[in-house]
C-alpha cells in the first residue's frame, strides 16, 4: 500500500504585515511667544499676610477637661470622707493625700496645655506620669478600703483621669 502525497497550499504562517500609518502631525493649538519678564519675590518691606488658623479645641479635648476636673473633685471628696464619723485621709495619712492631689493636678495637664498637638506633645507624657502615680495611691493606699464609700469615690477619680488622659490631645494613635 502507497501512501498518498498531500499538497499543501494553505497561507504560510508567518505573513508579512502592512506598514505602520504614518504619524500624524503635531497640532499646535497656539503659539508660544518668549518671555520678556519673570516676577521675581516680593519686596523686603512688603507685609506678607498668611492665613493662620486657630487650633480649634475638639469636642472630646474638652470632655477630657471635664473628666480632668471631676477627677479632682472626686479625689478630694474621696480624701475629705471619713469613714463613718472617722478621720479623713488628709488626717490619717497626709503626705499620701498631698501626692495623690499633686499626681491628679498634673494628670490634668494635658487636657489644659494649650497648642498641644496630637502624637507629639510632652505634656501628654507628664500628664500619663501624673496618672501613674495616682494609680500607685490607688494601689498602695485605697485597695484596702476599696469596698468602702471612700474607696468608690477615689476610685472613679482615678477611672475619670484615665479617661480624660485618653481624650487629651497628644496622645499616640
Amino acid at each position: 500500500m502507497t501512501t498518498p502525497t498531500v499538497e499543501d497550499d494553505a497561507t504560510p504562517i508567518a505573513a508579512p504585515l502592512p506598514p505602520p500609518p504614518a504619524p500624524a502631525a503635531p497640532q499646535q493649538s497656539h503659539q508660544t511667544e518668549p518671555v520678556e519678564r519673570v516676577p521675581g519675590p516680593p519686596p523686603a518691606d512688603r507685609t506678607v499676610v498668611s492665613a493662620t488658623r486657630r487650633p480649634r479645641r475638639r469636642p472630646g479635648g474638652l470632655i477630657g477637661l471635664g473628666l480632668g476636673v471631676a477627677a479632682v473633685a472626686l479625689l478630694e471628696v474621696g480624701l475629705l470622707r471619713g469613714p463613718g464619723h472617722g478621720a479623713s485621709f488628709w488626717h490619717t495619712v497626709p503626705l499620701w493625700s498631698a501626692f495623690a492631689t499633686v499626681a491628679a493636678l498634673v494628670g490634668v495637664l494635658a487636657s489644659v496645655a494649650r497648642g498641644a498637638r496630637a502624637g507629639s506633645d510632652r505634656s501628654w507624657r507628664i500628664s500619663a506620669a501624673g496618672l501613674c502615680g495616682l494609680a500607685v495611691f490607688w494601689v498602695l493606699v485605697v485597695l484596702p478600703v476599696g469596698g468602702t464609700d471612700r474607696g468608690f469615690l477615689l476610685t472613679a477619680a482615678l477611672g475619670c483621669l484615665g479617661v480624660s488622659l485618653w481624650l487629651a490631645p497628644g496622645r499616640k494613635g
